[in-house]
């Protein structure tokens, strides 16, 4: 019997592959419809404060909506990545921002410590990930970072929290698949063709 993570592992290194033999103008094509998409939802347009990230391995590119929500004026932050078993923190970012490379050659701003801020302090957070189903469950790359930094969101009650926006190409898009029990669920996934609602 093949094992839940044997067949996570499966599957990542075949979307993976699909991602990454996109064509450059599809890629950039499929970006700006996902900012347009993006761009028209209540929640993206409350927000004051919002993470992206900065693409690596093929991952769609949320550039052209971190531009937008900047010449609109919201603060955008990007994730800093610390200890194998530390939340993630995120860090302002801008086109201006000197940049440097983090373990796993992923950009990061190079920017204080004291100017990071926690996955709470968040209004909206756009998430990468490597595969997903109807219902808003992700499959991310297998270190659990995202799901440590926003295990909060979990809890309920009437605290704000962000809300949780999946960013992928509509190749990504799996069958239902059962999460683990330690999954952070999105609140949508919005891809180049349209918008999941979770």
């Amino acid at each position: 019997m093949v094992s839940h993570e044997s067949q996570d592992a499966d599957l990542r290194k075949q979307i993976r592959a699909a991602r990454q033999s996109i064509p450059a103008a599809y890629a950039r094509q499929a970006s700006y419809r996902i900012s347009e998409q993006v761009a028209q939802r209540a929640d993206y347009r409350a927000s004051e404060r919002l993470s992206g990230f900065l693409p690596f391995d093929g991952e769609i590119s949320p550039l052209p909506l971190l531009d937008r929500a900047l010449q609109e004026g919201k603060q955008v932050f990007v994730p800093i990545l610390r200890g194998k078993t530390e939340p993630l923190r995120f860090a302002r970012w801008t086109r201006d921002v000197e940049l440097q490379k983090n373990r796993f050659g992923i950009d990061e701003p190079a920017v204080a410590e004291s100017e990071w801020i926690s996955a709470s302090q968040l209004d909206l957070a756009l998430f990468p990930l490597v595969a997903f189903d109807r219902s808003g469950n992700r499959l991310g790359v297998g270190g659990g970072y995202y799901d440590r930094s926003f295990a909060f969101t979990r809890k309920a009650g009437d605290e704000p929290r962000p809300a949780l926006i999946g960013l992928a190409y509509e190749l990504q898009r799996v069958e239902a698949r059962v999460p683990a029990a330690w999954d952070i669920a999105l609140d949508a996934v919005v891809t180049e063709l349209q918008t999941y609602p979770a």
